[in-house]
């Protein structure tokens, strides 16, 4: 039988039966820069929720430059010890202090502090940043925006960086820190239900992507805020030979690589720590941006470049600015007044209410298991216990994406696909590289080629040269027909194929040879499929057994 306990149970009850009680911990994405609070994406998802009902302020914990934790542990305590005292601020707001960027009270802090804050009334008696409090069973949901500031917008968008790098800070920031900070956040809160969000795409490539070109904000917003070009190296290049346009470029390509990568890894983090979770769920929520919503784009859901927000929010938080340019001076304090740059706007904040809405629905409403198991299964139908385990257990893949002794809502909770990773390594041999052939992955439901996007040919890292490790993510959102509301589900995924296909002028040349030593598909951060080596000649393909037949 499949295993249903206490932890599975469908619908979960709020647990004082009315209003539920949510807190809301992170960084400015999750603060929601630059927006008034009832157009916040906390505040908007809590309206959804609840039919009209208000969020009170002080739920939102959450502070813009937030890191999830800071390298020493205790970050700067004369900052925050500084925005604590009500003589320094007096003229100023909450609102103010949570807009100003700095992250001296980690997003660990803020969930061991709760429910209490550092300012107004709710400032405790002393500034005590390690205080603990004991479990809290009265909150019924947390939200969790974190990672990015971990990593730092400038060594994202650092046109002459790699994409090693930024692979292993997402994967330190936003798996290993997260998940740490998940585990902790469930023994703080052991009934709610967790939902940790994706981050936007707020600079993106292609035709329908940021002007990069013609859009000069944007050139001076981006060496504002991240300051492109003003590396020496940067100098060089530009004025020798206009390379101005080029990093912006790859910029862009690199935000568009940290989206994809974040998603995997937050992702990741969500699925193992659900799987070890006792209580209720954690959840995962993928922001449906497209590169049309990114700055710069025809229908961008980010504030502009160089914008200060909502001018009431604005005025508050230059109040802060003002207040906190004498010593210690932040690097983030000459950046305050236009902190908003590049975060979601009103319609951004929406679509990711939006998406929360639509993934707590989906994991706490009561789901008809024959239908579900009836959409995974080849037959389209269940005959029994034994065959209901069979058919979860199809899907489960090499490290056990669905696993029915966890019980059906964390096999449940893995239904949605939000993150698509393939890792291709080509073998050592000579002349084993394949350079002149296109390869796409064939999901059923999903094809999409491996090496199609500016980011991958200037990353060089889709080239499947002899001996790469090449890495894609991808998000099956975006720029696709998948919506939050109507998201890509595993039954929809029915085989897996990688497949090449040589041009035609190639293949009069020469039949191209590609020695693949190993293939690995990732679906919500779980290997799925392990294969190699395997050989492909000309226009051929390689099939894997998933879903299991």
């Amino acid at each position: 039988m499949v295993n249903v306990n206490n932890k599975h149970e469908f619908g979960k009850p709020i647990t004082d039966g009315g209003t539920p009680t949510m807190v809301v911990v992170g960084d400015s994405v999750a603060w929601g820069q630059g927006l008034v609070h009832d157009k916040k994406f906390a505040t908007r998802f809590f309206d959804r929720l609840t039919g009209g009902a208000a969020l009170p302020r002080a739920a939102i914990k959450a502070h813009s430059g937030a890191v999830i934790r800071s390298r020493n542990g205790t970050g700067n305590r004369d900052v925050a010890l500084k925005l604590a005292n009500a003589n320094e601020l007096q003229s100023t707001t909450r609102q103010g202090h949570h807009e100003f960027p700095y992250g001296p009270l980690t997003v660990h802090e803020q969930v061991e502090r709760l429910p209490n804050d550092y300012t107004d009334q709710e400032r405790p008696e002393r500034l005590d940043v390690s205080k603990a409090y004991g479990p809290d069973e009265t909150v019924d949901i947390v939200l969790i925006t974190a990672g990015i500031n971990d990593i730092g917008g400038g060594n994202i968008s650092n046109p002459f960086g790699d994409p090693e790098s930024i692979e292993k800070a997402v994967r330190d920031s936003c798996y290993s820190r997260m998940k740490r900070l998940l585990r902790r956040t469930q023994q703080r809160f052991p009934d709610a239900t967790i939902i940790v969000t994706g981050y936007h795409l707020f600079l993106s490539t292609g035709p329908d992507g940021s002007d990069i070109v013609s859009n000069d904000d944007l050139a001076v917003g981006l060496q504002v805020l991240f300051g492109l070009l003003s590396r020496p190296a940067g100098a060089v290049l530009g004025a020798l030979y206009g390379a101005v346009e080029l990093s912006e470029e790859l910029a862009a390509a690199h935000v568009e690589y940290f989206y994809q990568q974040s998603a995997h890894n937050l992702r990741k983090a969500v699925t193992e720590q659900d799987k070890a979770n006792t209580g209720a769920s954690v959840l995962f929520a993928s922001p449906n941006y497209n590169r049309r919503n990114a700055a710069a784009a025809d229908d961008p859901w980010v504030w502009p470049p160089l914008s200060r927000g909502d001018p009431a929010v604005a005025s508050e938080r230059s109040a802060v600015c003002q207040a906190m340019s004498e010593p210690p001076i932040e690097e983030d304090s000459v950046k305050c007044p236009i902190a908003p740059s590049l975060h979601p706007n009103e319609a951004g904040a929406d679509a990711i209410a939006r998406a929360v809405h639509a993934r707590y629905e989906e994991a706490t409403g009561r789901r008809s298991v024959r239908n579900v198991i009836g959409n995974l299964s080849e037959n389209g139908g269940i005959s029994g216990p034994t065959s209901v385990r069979e058919e979860l257990e199809r899907f489960a893949g090499v490290d056990g994406l669905i696993d029915p002794a966890e019980g059906l809502r964390t096999c449940f909770n893995q239904l949605v696909v939000d993150s698509i990773r393939v890792v291709i390594k080509t073998s050592d041999d000579r002349g084993a590289g394949n350079q002149s052939t296109t390869v796409s992955l064939d999901l059923g439901a999903l094809t999409r080629n491996l090496d199609d996007t500016f980011g991958q040919q200037g990353f060089n890292h889709a080239n499947f040269s002899q001996g790469a490790k090449d890495d894609f993510t991808i998000d099956p959102l975006l720029d696709t027909g998948w919506t939050e509301r109507d998201p890509l589900h595993l039954w929809e995924i029915s085989k897996v194929e990688l497949e090449q296909d040589q041009s035609e002028y190639t293949e009069f040349i020469d039949s191209q040879w590609w020695k693949v030593e190993s293939f690995a598909l990732y679906l919500n951060g779980i290997r799925v499929v392990q294969a190699g080596p395997f050989d492909l000649d000309g226009d051929d393909s390689q099939s894997f057994n998933y879903p299991k037949s």
